[in-house]
């Protein structure tokens, strides 16, 4: 079951995340917009209560310098 708030892990994870966004877009390894629509999709998916896809980026913080496709599924 998933956990309805953030953990430890959690936030510990979102630094990760936020590091490599803010890092790849200084190093000009992404663009301003892929790295601020990744974290979009983070803060949405933590906004609608979909913790299981925010973890998903958490562990996985390289997604974020990839193109935002959609269509996943988080359970």
């Amino acid at each position: 079951m998933t956990k309805k708030f953030l953990t430890d892990a959690d936030h510990n994870g979102l630094e990760n995340l936020l590091n490599v966004a803010l890092d790849g877009y200084k190093n000009g390894e992404m663009t301003r917009e892929t790295a601020v629509g990744g974290l979009v999709q983070v803060i949405a998916a933590i906004d609608t209560g979909n913790y299981a896809e925010a973890r998903y980026w958490f562990q996985n913080p390289h997604m974020v310098k990839e193109e935002i496709g959609g269509g996943e599924i988080f359970d």
